[in-house]
């Protein structure tokens, strides 16, 4: 193993640590940019993300379930079944946290182009982002896999078939690959360790005064009480972060968020000043296998600024630019950006 910053550099097909302690308060990404080849012609939502996860999910039970069982839940191999994990993510029977919850947050990110293209003849490119989390990265050629077998079984209206051309480690968003060039399949993999919180923060500095912006690129859905907000207070946002990055640190990190200060986090957060909202709904609907029916999943899209004591939450919000925030994270919503702090 090779260490650099924040970057660590495990041989494939090595064993990954990903324990983490309470004063650590991070977990590891690994992120990628997978280039896919039209091999026929593909009819696509204008948001991908949904179909690109649903693809996933029925190419990746294909391949990696041993049982044939049609109801998972009864299955022997339930627990210890590697596309449970990543699909369904169920938590485990002893866990004290999400008791009223029947699935965990999933060990990935799919990140599609922002762009709103719809078809793609045979020969062209689509290039869309992969974020690993956690114990997820072990399974990484399972992954590579299922997008194999979904490119020959096809997507979208039609069934479109396509082909990878590549996968490589990537630090940015899928929409700055280039399509022209040939993406290579690296031996290594590039961890990113990503921290919740700033070390030896003591709580009582005040000097993080200032402004910010964040900008929400794909369908953000933060809800109060069960019900999705067409504005984003600063409190609200946090909350969502924290109860975002608790749960991924819990599940898939191996770590014990218990000792965090919620309370007190939120609490700090409620003076920030919402200066700027320029936030517009975004509707959208996906359909849903499972349960046979079409879904309304639409979000908030646009800027919103705030000011106040805002140096605290920086290595949060980071943290959400990777990890994204609210509902339907698993295919893409709820990425944003943050301005340089001012």
């Amino acid at each position: 193993m090779e260490e650099s910053g924040d970057f660590i550099f495990y041989k494939h097909g090595s064993s990954l640590d990903t324990s983490v302690g309470v004063e650590d308060s991070s977990i590891d990404v690994a992120s990628y940019y997978l280039l896919i080849e039209a091999v026929d012609p593909l009819c696509l939502p204008s948001y991908k993300g949904s179909t690109f996860r649903g693809g996933f999910g029925m190419a990746l039970k294909k391949i990696a379930c041993k049982t044939g069982d049609a109801e998972c839940s009864s299955c022997m191999e339930y627990r210890a079944c590697p596309y449970i994990y990543i699909f369904n993510t169920p938590p485990p029977p002893e866990t004290e946290m999400m008791r009223l919850y029947d699935a965990a947050p999933h060990p990935f990110i799919l990140e599609p182009p922002f762009d709103n293209r719809r078809f793609f003849q045979p020969g062209d490119h689509l290039a869309f982002g992969l974020s690993l989390l956690g114990r997820g990265i072990e399974h990484r050629d399972l992954f590579w896999d299922a997008f194999e077998e979904m490119g020959k079984t096809g997507i979208g209206k039609g069934k479109g078939r396509f082909k990878i051309c590549g996968i490589r480690p990537a630090k940015g968003d899928a929409e700055t690959a280039d399509a022209g060039q040939e993406a290579e399949l690296r031996e290594d993999v590039c961890i990113r360790k990503i921290h919740f919180f700033e070390r030896g923060l003591e709580r009582d500095n005040g000097g993080g005064r200032g402004q910010i912006s964040l900008n929400f690129l794909t369908p953000t859905r933060i809800q109060i009480q069960s019900r999705p907000i067409t504005d984003i207070p600063f409190h609200a946002l946090i909350r969502s972060l924290l109860r975002r990055a608790s749960l991924l640190y819990y599940f898939h990190g191996g770590g014990d968020p218990s000792a965090w200060d919620f309370h007190g986090w939120i609490e700090r957060a409620t003076p920030v000043r919402q200066m700027k909202c320029d936030l517009h709904w975004y509707d959208w609907e996906r359909y849903s296998s499972r349960q046979a029916a079409r879904m309304s999943l639409g979000g908030v899209v646009g800027e919103v600024e705030f000011d106040g004591d805002i140096g605290p939450f920086l290595p949060l919000l980071r943290a959400g630019e990777i990890l994204h925030v609210g509902k339907g994270t698993a295919f893409g919503l709820g990425k944003y950006t943050v301005a340089p702090f001012k």
